[in-house]
């Protein structure tokens, strides 16, 4: 980009102003625009990955012209804010442009009608029109880009406002008139600092709405550096061109100022065995072969048992694709918040064993900022040596702290949301786009997705098919079905598949060409015994506490999984009636964040690879423990679920080869109760069973589980998922009545999921005419643990976090676990930390009462952790009424319903 542009402002162009602080502070809208440009430009050079680069300028030409393009776009977001309906808004700047000349009414009462983000939109079209000799359909790309730089797209016709309202937009059908004069000077500046008048002459460009939502994303993420006042101070003085050289200079250390690194990986030559401690097996040795060999990333999708290093084999093909195809980092998504943490703490020590380089990470979910490892990241300056001879920085920085910037980072780990919300109608949903461009990104345990979470997982792998964005798909149990609509989003069509076996990587490209390898693995095939126990309906039976109580005495560490939370305490409370409450654990989704937290990483020092494991211990808890959480136990005891799901719980027992078993439970034993059994009749299952699982489901993987004594892993694997999902006969003639019913039910229920899911995703790229109204539905503006937005994507009812304390007399602060917050004041960080390692998430049957019945205590208003929280304020013996519905917390059982129902039947994920 150029800093000797000779082009100067008329006085009343270069007098109008952009950003103010108080009446003297202000920087004109010229130097803005080219901040913005400049800013731009730096982000071309040394953020966007060199892939992300190729795939932008590919319409355009070479990679001068993809700069220009985007530099250009960027340089003229704020075009519009040389109007009326913009100037007048600061009454002081508001005369200064009336004493050079330019028309600023001292009322407007409609200004409102007249946002700037759709002035600049109005504007573009008219001068890509006037300068270029663009047609209007081609001019609507980066209309777009310009009228959504502030989170929402224009609506259709949007240019017709001008006419309605030309008093507010300085509109005439006469370019020489005085406000569509400044626009036009502007625009021209924009231009020759850019250089993309050679691009512009092309009369129109078709770049596709994938590349156009990711340009829509840089130029907003421009836009928000450029208007950092500290970045970027007031320049307080009309433009003059002599700016040009300071602006390059401010934008030149304006990344670097704020910490940001792109990932550039270096690797020629994988080290596994230095990398993680091990070699590798031949899962992991035919995904480094075929990363390797790949001349298109693609999607690739590995499909294999529990604990044989699915996530090492990802890690080693993002450092191999990266290199490759030169990509800038990557985005890895989980299915629960407790997977997120211990998966950022392992892709933390993949990195740390990196070559040289500094490699920023970010927590992408709501309780980020409570997650010790991440702050302590922060907190640490981010230094980590990894040998003598230094190596390896692995930092997290303040900017990416943002809701809507984590994303951003390089190097992402959080729960898989955070991709689907990419392909949702949210607001800012280019600047999500744009954190994926150029990454690999990485999505494991998709077979945990439901019918309207599947809806945006495929909506979301079109677009990054379309944007050549390479995904790794993990899954031990992935349904045949799934497999087939999952490669069909990426490539925007059916693609014709081989049996690749199980285990085994499939790799498919853009294009649809497939390469698959199955994998023999080293391992021996294992048999796990199954026996079921009968429950009573409605009510857990003794002798399932029994068995676990007798298990546990024998020496064995049993895990047990309890589809529903109430469910869960009661078996907790049972057996640690029994054994005793140092013997037993309990986790689920409703404990104080600083609890859960603790808990889980008591579950991976004990349990995890290598941990101090007790003897005789009891885990209970609720679905949270079923996904990739890489412990271990001896014996298994679950609610009969879904088959694929039980194989995942399953995967949980005997996980870590060489650990020394109790007598007589040298191999894995699995215990499935949760229902009750009849001659004549299909088997019964919990209410709450019934209410997180289709009963459909459960009935077929009953009918599954009552034939078999054992289940051979991991042959067996694909057999029950395949005829689990499928269409072939399975139940009883006894039960063939009731199944026919729940079937039509379960298929009745997916079709509207799968209505609604694709009423609130983006339209696929190709369904798309243009950006325009893209996101119109408007399902919300997102904070990364937005309730209403969560639920939409999840499909789930919504749910809200509350923050619980213990009330005092005076009632001017709470106590908290970890100490006292201010409730009529502002707290300070400290204090602020209390309370956010107080945050508790309610069952959704309480949210009406809670949002009709709690508050947020005034102090934390103004605090921007604090302002989203009510407060649930507990008495000494730690009870609370929500609404009309009695509550209790202790840090054993974590929220109970006690009275007015409430809680649960509701699946328990998060």
């Amino acid at each position: 980009m150029s800093v000797e542009c000779d082009r100067s402002l008329p006085i009343e162009v270069a007098s109008l102003w952009a950003k103010t602080g108080s009446a003297d502070q202000w920087h004109s809208l010229g130097a803005h625009l080219v901040d913005t440009a400049y800013v731009a430009d730096r982000l071309w050079d040394d953020w966007l990955s060199p892939s992300t680069r190729r795939w932008l300028a590919a319409p355009v030409g070479d990679d001068d012209a993809g700069r220009a393009l985007l530099t250009w776009l960027a340089g003229c977001h704020d075009l519009g804010k040389a109007s009326p309906a913009f100037q007048i808004q600061a009454a002081a700047h508001a005369d200064r442009v009336r004493a050079v000349g330019l028309p600023v009414p001292s009322v407007l009462p409609e200004r409102s009608k007249a946002p700037h983000a759709k002035v600049s939109a109005v504007a573009i079209l008219g001068l890509l029109a006037e300068r270029f000799d663009w047609d209007r359909a081609p001019a609507l790309g980066p209309a777009a880009i310009l009228g959504g730089h502030h989170g929402w797209f224009p609506e259709r016709g949007f240019w017709r406002d001008a006419e309605r309202y030309p008093s507010l937009f300085g509109w005439s059908k006469d370019s020489h008139a005085l406000w569509m004069a400044a626009r036009a000077a502007l625009f021209d500046l924009v231009v020759d600092v850019t250089g993309a008048r050679h691009v512009l002459e092309a009369k129109g460009i078709e770049l596709g709405r994938a590349r156009e939502l990711a340009l829509s994303g840089y130029v907003i993420l421009a836009d928000w550096l450029a208007s950092n006042t500290e970045l970027f101070p007031y320049a307080c003085a009309p433009f003059d061109a002599s700016y040009l050289q300071e602006s390059a200079d401010r934008a030149r250390h304006a990344l670097t100022s704020i910490g940001w690194h792109r990932f550039d990986a270096e690797t020629v030559h994988v080290d596994f065995t230095r990398r993680f401690g091990f070699p590798p097996n031949r899962l992991q040795e035919q995904m480094i072969a075929m990363a390797r060999s790949a001349d298109e990333p693609g999607l690739f999708i590995v499909e294999a048992p529990m604990g044989v290093g699915k996530t090492e084999a990802a890690f080693v093909a993002i450092e191999m694709l990266a290199r490759a195809h030169g990509l800038g980092g990557t985005f890895i998504g989980l299915p629960t918040q407790a997977t997120s943490n211990q998966m950022f703490a392992r892709s933390r020590r993949w990195l740390e064993h990196l070559d040289t380089g500094t490699y920023v990470m970010a927590l992408a979910h709501g309780k980020a900022a409570q997650v010790p490892a991440f702050r302590q990241l922060k907190g640490s300056l981010g230094s980590i040596d990894v040998d003598e001879n230094g190596g390896a920085r692995v930092t997290a920085q303040e900017w990416f702290d943002g809701a809507k910037r984590r994303l951003l980072a390089p190097l992402v780990v959080g729960t898989v949301d955070q991709a689907l919300l990419s392909a949702a109608k949210i607001r800012h949903v280019a600047l999500r786009q744009a954190g994926l461009m150029g990454k690999v990104v990485v999505v494991d345990e998709v077979h945990a997705y439901d019918a309207h979470m599947s809806v945006f997982l495929r909506r979301a792998l079109r677009w990054l098919g379309e944007a050549r964005v390479p995904v790794i798909l993990l899954s031990a149990t992935l349904p045949p079905r799934s497999r087939e609509r999952l490669i069909e989003a990426y490539t925007g069509s059916p693609v014709e598949l081989h049996d690749a076996g199980y285990p085994g990587v499939v790799h498919v490209t853009a294009s649809g060409e497939v390469t698959s390898s199955h994998v023999a693995l080293e391992r021996e095939a294992i048999r796990a015994h199954l026996q079921l126990m009968t429950e009573p309906t409605g009510r857990q039976g003794d002798d399932v506490t029994e068995r676990v109580v007798a298990l546990a005495r024998r020496g064995a560490n049993v895990l047990v999984v309890r589809n529903t939370v109430r469910r869960a305490q009661e078996t907790y409370g049972s057996v640690a009636h029994h054994l005793g409450e140092r013997f037993v654990t309990l986790l689920h989704a409703r404990f104080l964040a600083e609890h859960r937290l603790a808990k889980e990483r008591w579950l991976e020092a004990r349990f995890g690879p290598g941990g101090d494991r007790p003897r005789g211990h009891v885990v209970v808890g609720t679905q949270v423990l079923e996904q990739s959480l890489d412990v271990d136990f001896d014996v298994l005891v679950t609610d009969l679920a879904p088959i694929d799901l039980v194989l995942q719980r399953l995967g949980r027992v005997h996980r870590h080869p060489g650990t020394h078993r109790p007598e007589g439970l040298e191999v894995p034993l699995v215990i499935v109760a949760g229902l009750s059994r009849s001659r004549t009749r299909p088997p019964e299952f919990p209410p709450g069973s019934r209410a997180v699982y289709a009963e459909h489901l459960l009935l077929r993987s009953a009918a599954l589980l009552f034939t078999r004594q054992s289940i051979v892993l991991p042959d067996e694997v694909p057999l029950l998922v395949e005829r689990a999902y499928g269409q072939d006969d399975l139940v009883p003639s006894t039960w063939a009545a009731e199944a026919a019913v729940a079937e039509r039910e379960w298929r009745s229920a997916e079709m509207t999921q799968e209505r609604v899911a694709t009423q609130l995703a983006l339209p696929a790229p190709q369904d798309a005419a243009n950006l325009l109204e893209l996101c119109r539905i408007g399902i919300g503006d997102p904070d990364d643990d937005d309730p209403a937005v969560q639920a939409a994507v999840r499909g789930s009812a919504p749910s809200i976090e509350v923050v619980a304390g213990w009330t005092g007399a005076e009632g001017d602060t709470i106590t908290c676990v970890s100490g006292p917050v201010p409730l009529k004041r502002r707290p300070t960080s400290e204090e602020a930390d209390h309370a956010l390692g107080a945050t508790l998430r309610l069952p959704p049957s309480l949210t009406s009462a809670a949002l009709g019945s709690l508050v947020v205590p005034p102090g934390w208003e103004e605090d921007p952790w604090l302002r989203h929280f009510r407060l649930l304020g507990l008495d000494r013996a730690g009870e609370a009424l929500i609404g009309d519905t009695g509550v209790r917390y202790t840090e054993a059982l974590g929220l109970e319903v006690t009275s007015g129902g409430g809680g649960g039947g509701v699946r328990s994920r998060r």
